[in-house]
């Protein structure tokens, strides 16, 4: 450990006095920064605490030392960014430690360390202090452990003029007065009701300044401490005149709407200065649980305005004036109703563009502000403590055991919300402008020219469950309706019984606005499922689709939606591509998704938004079902398409949805609602089952838990098939020996043979290790074909030969990794409609050769997400969940011998080395069947290591030509992929945009 972080020596941990057993008694001293908690812990080591020696160096700004315990500082950060907070995050966090989150497994790690450091330093001191103001904001996990370890603890409270705190944060930090006095506010408030309950005391650092001793005095007698004169004089001593700068100039600058906050805060004071002397007073102490019920209240609007604000770098809040509207608003029903009713008549055209401008400001003001605070004295304070949490980082991937650095990167990319990004936020927005034509003016005009030429316009019902909404996105999504370039709807807007008035007065308003808006307010709040089945109730229209409260549809989303539906009366559903938008109104994040993969359905809902079904089907299903919320859309979608044929389910790859990322959105990521993951697993289950499919539903592995995806295990039947396994081969008997030990070594259920082709092997150990597996392996059988290397002769001979009622083609330069390698493609092929099924496969670097095959990349066809890393979730998590393909490599593919005979196998005369399995997988799709990829099985491939690249004029010559055979005989098929996206890049393999300056759109 860095000696200028923690002076903790071993010389000094000698000198450190063990705890007597029959003691565990600990002072937590709190207080907000700036605040003096300081100077009480220096003085509380004259009352007989033990701080210890692991302590903070002092600094220029407290050059006698923060008295702050290193791994308690540690443990607060750990917890605050655990939650995604800091101790200068104005929202209210007490739920937040104790929420069912993804989160809490972090928060239930450091709690763990946090007993540890307790049991550590109470085997250690008799009486252990310690202070940090952090702990205010995470008072409810500590309370909670020293309470369960049955430990004496007292609580001293220490508290400041907040007029003193705001200039001394402004002269330290540059923080806005506003925001420091609301965060004093919310350190001492958020858990008033926690805290009234333990045993307290509190200091005023004025008082204390002024009258140490008789402070101190009465302090050691709330706290049964024992006191004598000889602790006076030693804290009378403790004082010196430079610390009585409690009323020096401040530089804190109040505005004319800070002044609410400020008067709010020296009311919090007063009443905390009451409570140093009368404590049980009823008055006080309820005035107070008032106060802070209040400020919880408040305090998640707030948060949702600072992170509207401060999107980038979560520093500090930077604009006062537009933070004290928004606390007004919130402080103040009146404002807020005022300002409600005032935009509605106004209009939102002119305010959108009013906060653009402000938010282009607030991010050149952020730039600037994040230049003075790494520059400032916190930046400089904190060094050390950063330093160190470097440094136990690299201990802790140092010491932990079989994880590789790209391991660790791709789990960080995993928690990321699941590394959805597709591209660059720049690169997405180049695209918009280059590719969306629809967001032009031409392209609306074009549009518009179009829906003249419509003759079937169906009604379509747009339904909008609402419930406490905020107003500036309620706002912004029936906006986006009232903006459609398509006539023909209606909103159906349904409040779940919220108690907001201003919210109920803006409905209103917007019902006399525009007759195609309906409101329904229901009296019992019935949540999300039966709020929507209202919805689809009270519709009209033919086709209904949905709107989250707080999202956005483009402005040609209905138009492109009608057109799907008009005049085909085949088409029962339709859904489209999305994206997401941050809080400043920035697009990013694209989905491009293909048309129906049913095996993707099954793990993860990939239909979304924006879908559009006939009300008819709906009603007659019951619309959304009670009990799947979170994930009621996922589970509406399986019920849906069940015998329904693909040509009912229409994709159109356009993106017609905006998923709004705010802190509430499971577009911000799983954590946000994490009841969703195991509503989404139900909603599979009972699919499957009403199905008759025999499996079972856990989280996709490699994926962080509480994700919303799944991974399906099929079981196989209890009649279980036997696999044949072939293996083409040619003298290479180092890559046949190493193909046939990982085979050995796994340990499948099922039972297999091996036949193995050989064509032509000439060299002495092949053949030799050839008559060796002939002789003593009777699992092994050894055909030879010396003719000239034709890859679909010698898979079609061993296919011809094999007893298996599913055959395994496999490569002799590939190396199982998974144990059940076998029993996942038998489970896969078994299944009713499965045709070919492929695996994972990875080059010896680590990265991916195979993760499925595209149609139209290089012309042809193309192995999507190639020297992507082994490990990575993929965009989506697609690198991690089953989905359908148009082809899978016949480097290893599996596929019932029946259907593999069905369609002819593969052809000898047309491909016999290049594009036979693009083409015989083309077959098997033709011919009805599914081909499936399965992350679940892994293997190395060495590639071509048998027979070379196609490097020689001749093999080129012939690549080339059987590449122009592929096109020939599929023609059209191979320009759009049914399981890709036509707006994806057709050159590369990177799952990266279609630019269309560089490629056709045909």
């Amino acid at each position: 450990m860095n000696p200028d972080v923690c002076r903790c020596t071993a010389q000094n941990l000698e000198k450190l006095p063990m705890k007597q057993a029959s003691k565990r008694r600990v002072l937590v001293i709190l207080g907000m920064h700036r605040s003096g908690t300081s100077l009480v812990a220096s003085i509380a080591s004259h009352l007989g605490a033990q701080l210890g020696d692991c302590l903070l160096p002092p600094q220029a700004d407290n050059p006698d030392g923060f008295y702050e315990d290193v791994e308690v500082v540690s443990l607060n950060t750990e917890l605050l960014q655990a939650i995604g907070a800091d101790w200068h995050s104005v929202d209210e966090l007490g739920g937040k430690f104790s929420a069912s989150t993804d989160a809490m497994h972090a928060v239930r790690f450091t709690e763990g360390k946090i007993k540890d450091l307790l049991h550590s330093r109470l085997e250690k001191f008799d009486f252990w202090a310690f202070k940090d103001p952090r702990t205010l904001r995470t008072f409810p996990v500590w309370a909670r452990i020293l309470q369960d370890m049955d430990v004496d603890a007292h609580y001293l409270i220490v508290f400041r003029n907040p007029d003193d705190v705001c200039s001394s944060l402004a002269r330290r930090d540059g923080m806005p007065a506003e925001q420091a006095a609301l965060l004093w506010v919310l350190h001492y408030l958020e858990h008033w009701g926690a805290l009234r309950k333990q045993k307290l005391a509190f200091i005023d650092y004025d008082n204390l300044l002024e009258n140490p001793g008789a402070v101190m005095e009465r302090v050691c007698g709330q706290l049964d401490l024992p006191w004598d004169n000889a602790k006076g004089h030693a804290v009378q001593e403790s004082i010196k005149p430079t610390m009585n700068h409690a009323h020096a100039p401040g530089i804190a600058v109040w505005g004319e709407q800070g002044r609410p906050i400020r008067q709010f805060a020296n009311r919090v004071y007063m009443d905390l200065r009451q409570l140093q002397v009368h404590f049980a007073d009823p008055d006080t102490t309820n005035n107070l649980s008032s106060v802070s019920d209040l400020i919880r209240m408040a305090a998640p609007f707030l948060a949702a305005t600072q992170s509207l604000i401060t999107q980038q770098n979560n520093r500090w809040l930077l604009d006062q004036d537009f933070l004290y509207d928004r606390l007004a608003q919130a402080l103040t029903g009146e404002a807020l109703e005022r300002a409600k009713i005032q935009r509605i008549q106004d209009g939102l055209r002119g305010e959108i563009a009013q906060i653009q401008r402000q938010l282009q400001t607030y991010v050149e003001a952020l730039e600037a502000l994040d230049r003075t605070y790494r520059n400032s004295t916190s930046w400089r304070i904190t060094a050390p403590l950063r330093k160190l949490a470097d440094l136990k980082k690299k201990i802790n991937v140092q010491n932990r055991p079989n994880v590789r650095t790209d391991d660790l990167l791709s789990a960080s990319a995993a928690n990321n919300n699941l590394s959805r990004r597709v591209a660059s936020s720049a690169d997405y927005s180049r695209w918009i402008e280059q590719c969306e034509q629809e967001t032009s003016q031409s392209g609306m005009d074009r549009l518009k020219v179009e829906l003249e030429s419509m003759s079937d316009r169906p009604l379509i019902s747009v339904v909008m469950p609402t419930y406490k909404t905020p107003l500036i996105w309620l706002r912004l999504a029936i906006q986006s309706v009232l903006n459609q370039i398509y006539p023909n709807w209606e909103l159906c807007i349904v409040d779940d019984a919220s108690d907001d008035a201003g919210l109920l007065l803006a409905l209103e308003e917007y019902g006399r606005l525009d007759a195609r808006i309906r409101v329904r307010k229901r009296l019992q709040n019935g949540h999300i499922s039966l709020a929507s089945n209202d919805g689809v109730e009270m519709a009209s229209g033919e086709i209904v689709t949905f709107l989250d409260h707080d999202d956005e549809l483009a402005p040609h989303a209905l138009y492109y939606v009608a057109k799907v539906f008009e005049n085909s009366v085949s088409v029962q559903m339709a859904y489209s591509d999305e994206d997401m938008l941050n809080v400043e109104g920035v697009r990013y994040n694209p989905y491009f998704k293909s048309d129906l993969n049913r095996d993707l359905l099954l793990g993860q809902n990939m239909v979304t938004h924006l879908a559009a079904y006939r009300r008819p089907r709906l009603l007659e299903m019951g619309g959304f079902r009670q009990g799947f919320e979170g994930s009621q859309d996922y589970d509406l979608v399986l019920r849906y398409v069940e015998n329904l044929p693909d040509a009912a389910i229409r994709h159109i790859p356009k993106i017609l949805y905006h998923w709004r990322a705010i802190e509430s959105s499971t577009a911000s990521s799983s954590k946000a609602k994490p009841y969703a993951a195991e509503a989404g697993r139900r909603a599979v289950i009972e699919h499957l089952s009403r199905m008759n499919i025999n499996a079972t539903v856990v989280g996709a592995p490699g994926l962080p838990d509480g994700s919303t995806f799944q991974r399906v295990i099929f079981h196989l039947p209890p009649d279980k098939p036997t696999v044949s396994i072939i293996i083409p081969t040619k003298d290479s008997g180092d890559l046949l020996l190493r193909c046939l030990r990982s085979i050995f070594r796994s340990s499948p259920v099922v039972d297999y043979e091996i036949i193995i082709i050989d064509n032509g092997s000439t060299k002495k150990e092949a053949v030799d290790y050839l008559d060796f597996l002939r002789r003593s392996n009777p699992r092994v059988r050894v055909l030879r074909d010396g003719r000239p290397f034709n890859f679909s002769r010698l898979v079609n001979s061993g296919v011809q030969q094999a007893k298996g009622e599913i055959v395994c083609l496999l490569n002799n330069d590939t190396e199982v990794i998974s144990a059940d390698w076998l029993d996942e493609l038998a489970a896969q092929a078994i299944r009713p409609g499965v045709g070919a099924v492929g695996a994972k496969l990875i080059y010896p670097d680590r990265t991916i050769q195979h993760a499925g095959i595209i149609l139209g990349i290089g012309g042809t066809a193309g192995h999507i997400f190639k020297h992507f890393d082994e490990d990575s979730p993929g965009p989506f998590g697609l690198l991690k969940l089953l989905r359908n393909c148009s082809a899978v490599t016949g480097a290893c593919l599996a596929i019932k011998r029946s259907t593999y005979l069905r369609v002819g196998g593969f052809d000898e005369i047309t491909f016999p080395v290049a594009f036979n399995d693009v083409d015989f997988c083309l077959r098997v799709g033709k011919a009805g069947f599914r081909n499936v990829w399965t992350p679940y099985v892994e293997i190395y491939h060495h590639e071509s290591a048998t027979r070379g690249y196609e490097d020689t004029p001749e093999k080129k010559a012939r690549f080339e030509g059987e590449s122009a055979k592929l096109k020939e005989r599929w023609g059209e098929s191979l320009s759009v992929d049914p399981y890709y996206n036509v707006n994806l890049s057709r050159s590369s393999e990177d799952w990266s945009l279609r630019y269309c300056h560089t490629e056709e759109l045909n």
